[in-house]
């Protein structure tokens, strides 16, 4: 017998070659071929040549490309599936390198610098029932294959779908993974990943959202409009900031943030944009900015989506995903993008993406580029970042994708 060896990688490739050789002439190359067919004609080819001997057997493939700023891992949630998947794909050429396995309700934790990738899941020992495990998981980043996990203790993380992805956070030197506790009281842990240990859990007052400055230093969002600072070592403290927004500004459940930087951006669902710089010391608040003229306010232009803001360090610019649309519809799709100049909040540039897409997420490279995912299409939309010109599209990701994580470094 021979030993078979799976990989999430050649799964697609091999179940499209099986249509291509069930009905060739419907996968005909021809000027119109969609980047699926073009790689399921490529993967029935390579079946059709391999040697004999590997008739019977499958592979583990690695991806080949490393870890660069333009990779983007687009997370399937499936509709809320238990089991889901991360898809991981090279944003210069549009193509799907491979896939790593999640549980229900993934957080996606992607190394700063492309070291590794991870996530949160949480698994059920009958699936859909029995005992629940809650884990930390780490694959390498070019294998794809798993090489460590954590299990959680306690409660179990608070589960949400996106809406809030700083409920899951990674320190900037890639060693603590910190994560929320709703019930029975709201508390923080910490897990070292090198020794693959848990904390007792922090105990915090009603605050959500965790933004890392160190693997000793954390500030969270308070309903009050604050940040509470939560300092960790031999003698834990804790800290709030001065109000930085109103109660009736309604700041967006999924903010940008960066663990390098320090650079965090907030803004509102009508538009209003609200900036923090963090530190291990203090948090420092620049004056807010508005994303939307007042006539286009009157005209009904709000922020709508998953992942609703994005910005690119090098340029300070802002990235906001809107649309024309009704009061309370503000998790429905948008199809365009608002540029805006973080310091002054001039207007750069007004995108009409031509799709409607749930998030966004901008590459922080000199050439960065513009990616929106919709799950409705099931389908990755990449563009240049500085022109909004598109530049290739990555369809049949899965059947609910919603986030988009990629590399915080240049």
């Amino acid at each position: 017998m021979s030993h078979a060896k799976f990989s999430p990688a050649l799964i697609p490739g091999i179940a499209l070659s099986a249509l291509l050789a069930a009905a060739p002439a419907a996968f005909a190359q021809d000027a119109a071929e969609t980047p699926g067919q073009k790689s399921a004609r490529a993967a029935a080819a390579q079946l059709a040549t391999a040697p004999e001997e590997y008739e019977d057997e499958s592979v583990i493939l690695d991806t080949k490309v490393k870890s660069n700023p333009h990779r983007v891992y687009v997370t399937d949630a499936a509709n809320i599936g238990v089991l889901n998947q991360i898809y991981v794909v090279d944003g210069d050429s549009a193509e799907v390198l491979g896939m790593v396995p999640s549980g229900w309700i993934p957080h996606p934790l992607i190394a700063n610098d492309g070291s590794f990738v991870g996530s949160v899941s949480s698994y059920w020992s009958r699936a859909v029932r029995g005992t629940r495990t809650d884990t930390v998981e780490i694959f390498d980043p070019t294998s794809l294959e798993p090489i460590k996990e954590v299990a959680l203790p306690g409660q179990g993380r608070f589960l949400s779908v996106f809406a809030t992805p700083w409920l899951h956070s990674l320190s900037p030197d890639k060693k603590r993974v910190f994560y929320s506790q709703f019930s029975p009281s709201p508390a923080v842990y910490s897990v070292d990943m090198e020794a693959g240990k848990v904390s007792d859990p922090i105990d915090i007052p009603d605050c959500y959202h965790i933004f890392p400055t160190s693997s000793e230093n954390f500030y969270m969002h308070c309903r009050e409009g604050t940040l509470l600072h939560v300092k960790l070592g031999e003698k834990p403290s804790q800290s709030q900031t001065k109000p930085f927004h109103g109660e009736n500004d309604y700041v967006i459940n999924s903010p940008y943030y960066s663990s390098v930087s320090g650079k965090l951006v907030w803004p509102t669902y009508t538009g209003r944009i609200f900036q923090a710089q963090l530190t291990g010391d203090d948090a420092t608040f620049q004056d807010p900015i508005e994303g939307f003229t007042d006539a286009e306010k009157a005209e009904g232009w709000k922020l709508g989506g998953t992942q609703m803001v994005a910005y690119h360090r090098g340029t300070d610019r802002v990235f906001l995903l809107a649309d024309k649309k009704p009061d309370w519809s503000h998790k429905t799709p948008s199809g365009h993008v608002f540029v805006i100049e973080g310091k002054t909040g001039k207007r750069l540039a007004h995108y009409d993406l031509g799709h409607k897409v749930n998030s966004i997420t901008v590459s922080q490279d000199a050439e960065p580029k513009l990616f929106a995912v919709s799950a409705g299409d099931a389908t990755l939309y990449i563009f240049d970042a500085l022109t909004g010109k598109k530049t290739g599209e990555t369809p049949q990701l899965g059947t609910g994708p919603l986030a988009l994580t990629v590399v915080d470094q240049e």
